[in-house]
């Protein structure tokens, strides 16, 4: 894994997911509405998350949201989830 945050040469993975509910500190994480794409084509599948600041039109016209609101992680701590991982893993001599 990478250990300079400048480096986008590495990733932690599903470990990084692991460190993250070990130490939820590491995160930056906002609460925002959230919806899989079910429409047919190429964006089937993937994950929308609605960053606009201001209201959409199911609570301008009915009052209701449509999406979930999530914690959506929007920023990690990466030398402390590597310091993490590879002290864990250290000390385990996994």
């Amino acid at each position: 894994p990478a250990t300079d945050a400048s480096d986008p040469g590495g990733g932690l993975g599903d470990a990084g997911a692991v460190c993250a509910v070990l130490d939820p500190e590491g995160l930056t994480t906002r609460r925002l509405p959230v919806e899989v794409s079910l429409a047919p084509g190429p964006s089937r599948g993937q994950t929308l998350v609605d960053r606009r600041l201001r209201v959409g039109e199911s609570e301008l016209h009915d009052g209701m949201r449509e999406q979930p609101l999530v914690d959506v992680a929007l920023d990690v701590d990466v030398t402390r989830y590597v310091n993490l991982y590879l002290g864990t893993v250290e000390r385990t001599g996994a």
